[in-house]
């Protein structure tokens, strides 16, 4: 009776199998829509030529081809490359140098290299305009402003993925004893 129903069962999971791979072959079968909205849309970028591969610098197609931008041309002042690229694409490379960005400001407050900050208080991860990040003062006060201008240069790298021109970010430097702020330290692309 035992080998009768496993023989059943046996014939039944062979047959579910089987009706599954039928379907899964015909949706693979079946012809797919287009690509609608972000995959349409696009996103034009202004870097500087220094985040563009030396050995692209002079190769801007070729650029374009290694990371499937649409075009890449240089502006007029010859330091910056204005680079097209699908949304999707723009929202990937975003995602990526945001972690990456997220992965550095950890490092400063986690590694020891900077032993007066204390803790991270607050990132704006949409964006990254804004970080909070409590110190030792008296460790800050002595040995400057490092710290934050990494971080603060961390920001701008991923804004400048984004489709805007004004990359700003303020780093808030507060007292880890008293939490009052010592100082906001403002980093942009634009003279102030």
């Amino acid at each position: 009776m035992k080998k009768i129903l496993s023989l059943v069962l046996l014939f039944s999971l062979a047959f579910c199998f089987a009706s599954c791979s039928k379907s899964v072959t015909k949706t693979l079968d079946q012809p797919t829509e287009a690509p609608t909205g972000d995959l349409k849309d696009t996103v034009t970028i202004n870097l500087p030529i220094a985040f563009v591969d030396s050995e692209y610098q002079d190769n801007l197609k070729g650029y374009c081809e290694k990371y499937g931008y649409i075009s890449a041309k240089l502006n007029d002042d010859g330091q910056t490359v204005q680079i097209k690229m699908n949304k999707f694409s723009n929202e990937l490379l975003k995602t990526e140098i945001g972690l990456k960005v997220l992965k550095q400001i950890s490092e400063i407050t986690d590694s020891g290299d900077y032993p007066y900050v204390k803790k991270l208080v607050k990132v704006d991860r949409d964006n990254f305009r804004e970080v909070i990040i409590s110190v030792d003062k008296k460790g800050y006060k002595k040995a400057g402003t490092m710290a934050p201008y990494i971080i603060g240069q961390s920001c701008l790298l991923y804004q400048a993925y984004d489709s805007t021109d004004d990359y700003r970010c303020v780093v808030t430097v507060v007292d880890y004893k008293t939490n009052k702020v010592i100082e906001n330290l403002v980093y942009t692309n634009k003279d102030e």
